[in-house]
């Protein structure tokens, strides 16, 4: 049996304290993200829809006739095109959507994106926007890019801006979104059956 020396006691409360420290960093980093009612996350981390979710409520808050994104479900739509990607894409994607999240720790901020005020989070994105660190800046505009997509594509914005409708009458939209919509049917069926992914 070894005899417990005061450097033992020393050593053994240290590698404790850093294991509580690493186990206490790790919850910072993935606790505190839950879907909304009819949201799933298929492309998307449960943490990354919440964050995208954090994004287009900061993007499109609803203003006189335009709704909301949120409302338009347009971080669903961005979780949908993340899903349709092949298997780099997606992996980029979801490390921009990371970088975007614990970034306004970079830039003076005390917290994760998601977890700022909305006024916050809008000075956080616009420091990352105008950072000299390419990747980003590359990360901010993808994803403000793609939020602004879906959001302008979609009907219910068309008539607030002026815009009457694409010529072809009935969309066809890819294979990939029949695909899509019928998983995340199945994942909802799951969720209210009270079933893991």
């Amino acid at each position: 049996m070894l005899k417990m020396t005061r450097r033992r006691f020393l050593a053994a409360g240290l590698g404790g304290g850093s294991l509580l420290l690493m186990g206490s960093g790790l919850r910072w980093l993935t606790s505190g993200y839950q879907l909304q009612a009819g949201e799933v996350a298929l492309g998307l981390s449960v943490k990354e829809l919440c964050v995208v979710r954090a994004l287009v409520e900061m993007f499109f808050p609803a203003s006189g006739a335009l709704p909301s994104g949120v409302a338009l479900g347009v971080h669903q739509r961005i979780d949908e095109e993340v899903w349709a990607q092949p298997q780099a894409m997606r992996e980029d994607l979801q490390a921009a959507v990371q970088l975007l999240e614990h970034g306004p720790l970079l830039f003076g901020f005390p917290g994760r994106l998601s977890s700022l005020d909305v006024p916050s989070r809008e000075k956080a994105f616009q420091r990352m926007l105008a950072s000299d660190q390419d990747v980003v800046v590359q990360a901010a505009v993808a994803l403000k890019q793609m939020a602004h997509l879906f959001y302008y594509g979609h009907p219910d914005t068309w008539k607030a801006i002026g815009y009457d409708g694409p010529w072809v009458q009935q969309p066809l939209p890819p294979e990939s979104s029949a695909r899509y919509q019928s998983l995340a049917t199945e994942s909802r069926g799951r969720l209210a059956r009270g079933e893991r992914s």
